[in-house]
């Protein structure tokens, strides 16, 4: 598979091409690396199929990469095994059938002018991350006085001093805070003994579903639903394991108790992430990936700053695994600036962008990260939230979703004091947002369930708005349930580019209560519940839709 010529591909010659000798068994090493030459940047791509019949399945099993023509010139391509998406239930990497390569099918549309070279496809192993010590250095601005040391060392190509330097200067840092200090550490921080205990033990509990790893050490890759053929497969285990949810938990209970195995549980963790899950050269957004852009936006907003904040002083946390850690927080943002999506998700990449920007301004790059995050948020407040409020997924559940998404920049920025670097009406173009928490709201301040959607506290909700609104006395009546502010002064109206009707007696709790489903399907999280009909009747949900569902089926 590595020879003296690279193979000429001209799509407008044949869409695909197929591996003449295809070794069966794929095991001896942990990726496929390949290189490929395109002429013309386009926006069409090819895909990488790795054929694994199973024949307890109906149609094709295999893995599969998708390559995107985006760019010209030489492109290295890494694939980790593990990682790569599959479709059905494919036997194993040691049972390849077949190696072919198309550029047509998978969504795809063939360009005939697409001309590329594939060359030296090889199977070797690799280990992450992918950011070496002097490309770390290299990315941050060492012309900051406070970096002074940092930068003698890097200058010398002396890494392990400027490792040192650099953790002593994060670890001695007052310059950047945080909604906590972390050289003032409580004792008294509350808990679950029983969680830190299971994390340490390696049993994790996701959406519902337990698994118990060996020895507490973590397969990011492993997924109960696919390695155990008597559940229905969802991916989102796998996914939602990769939030380190579970971090929260532990690093508090570091704090309440001092105790070293929640440090060094910790740090295992983040060294076999950096180890097992190496940056893709795509979106990472399918399944059995480690990459996808939700988590990663959802990990650099919440568990790994407040883990860096809980850990920064465990002598468990090394100066090495302070770059590490460091490194691996650069590449997410590398990640998220070149793989934006829509919709939620699109908040939540942003609001993850925006947090390493702040937390991180000695990248060079941490100013532009703020800015793209800002600016993106700041244009979906105008076009992801409709002018009568709704969020265009219209489910009442991820409105919320991307509303606290979108507000967690303005939150994160009065905290670490970039207010300054903020148009002045962001927080302004939230206020229909939460005005149509109010419209929609059921008798038992609820939402209906539209499409994928969930129990929202409205009263909460609205609390929180009236905060930034004080001039909304109708958010402050609902908030503290008619013993202040003024109710509002409507009662049915039309929602018309939702689509929702909603028609009450009053906003008493027992009142009477009819919201019409009849507008757009959505976008995203959607339901087949067109003309659905929600009604409450004297204090009971008589009519209901039960939203939420298993995203898999």
């Amino acid at each position: 598979m590595v020879g003296d010529a690279s193979v000429r591909w001209r799509h407008a010659r044949t869409s695909s091409l197929t591996l003449a000798k295809c070794p069966a068994d794929w095991t001896a090493a942990s990726a496929i690396r390949f290189r490929v030459h395109n002429t013309l940047k386009t926006e069409s791509s090819f895909m990488i199929i790795f054929e694994s019949q199973n024949p307890k399945t109906e149609g094709l099993d295999y893995w599969m990469h998708r390559v995107n023509l985006d760019f010209t010139g030489w492109r290295e391509i890494v694939l980790k095994r593990r990682g790569l998406g599959s479709a059905r239930r494919p036997l194993g990497w040691d049972q390849i059938g077949q190696v072919r390569l198309t550029a047509e099918g998978w969504e795809q549309t063939l360009d005939p002018r697409a001309v590329v070279h594939i060359d030296q496809l090889e199977m070797v192993d690799m280990i992450g991350p992918q950011t070496s010590d002097e490309e770390l250095f290299a990315a941050l601005d060492l012309e900051r006085p406070e970096l002074a040391a940092v930068r003698s060392a890097a200058l010398a190509k002396d890494w392990p001093q400027a490792v040192a330097a650099l953790a002593t200067y994060y670890r001695a840092r007052t310059s950047v805070p945080w909604h906590y200090d972390p050289h003032q550490i409580n004792r008294k921080t509350s808990y679950s003994k029983d969680g830190a205990e299971d994390t340490v033990a390696g049993r994790m509990r996701v959406i519902y579903l337990d698994h118990e790893f060996p020895e507490g050490k973590v397969d990011w890759f492993y997924n109960p639903t696919i390695a155990r053929p008597e559940l229905p497969r969802n991916h989102e285990w796998q996914w939602q394991l990769g939030r380190m949810s579970y971090w929260y938990n532990l690093g508090r209970a570091y704090w309440g108790t001092g105790d070293e195995r929640y440090a060094q549980a910790f740090v295992q963790h983040v060294r076999s992430w950096a180890r097992d899950c190496m940056r893709p050269d795509n979106s990472g957004n399918g399944a059995g990936s480690p990459w996808r852009t939700i988590e990663c936006g959802i990990r650099m907003g919440g568990s790994w700053p407040d883990a860096w904040h809980r850990f920064l002083h465990s002598p468990s946390f090394t100066d090495a695994d302070l770059a590490l850690f460091l490194k691996i927080c650069y590449e997410h943002s590398l990640h998220l600036v070149k793989h934006r999506t829509t919709g939620n998700w699109l908040t939540m990449e942003m609001s993850g962008l925006y947090t390493t920007g702040a937390l991180y301004p000695e990248f060079r790059d941490a100013r532009a990260w703020r800015k793209l995050a800002t600016d993106a948020l700041y244009e979906e407040l105008s076009t992801q939230f409709l002018p009568d409020g709704a969020q265009i997924e219209l489910t009442t559940g991820y409105h919320q979703v991307a509303l606290g998404n979108v507000l967690k920049i303005p939150r994160t920025a009065k905290v670490m004091g970039y207010l300054d670097e903020m148009p002045t009406d962001y927080v302004a173009r939230a206020e229909r947002a939460y005005g149509f928490n109010l419209k929609m709201m059921t008798p038992e301040r609820d939402m209906p369930h539209t499409n994928d959607a969930w129990h929202v506290n409205v009263a909460g909700s609205l609390g929180v708005a009236f905060r930034l609104f004080p001039e909304r006395t109708d958010f402050q009546w609902i908030a503290t349930d008619g013993k202040a502010g003024t109710a509002p002064d409507f009662t049915s109206l039309l929602l018309p580019y939702a689509g929702f009707a909603v028609m009450r007696s009053g906003w008493e709790r027992d009142a009477n209560f009819l919201a019409f489903d009849g507008g757009l399907l959505g976008y995203g999280h959607v339901h087949q519940d067109k003309l659905q009909v929600i009604v409450h009747a004297y204090g009971r949900e008589v009519l209901y839709d039960g939203g939420g569902g298993n995203y898999e089926s």
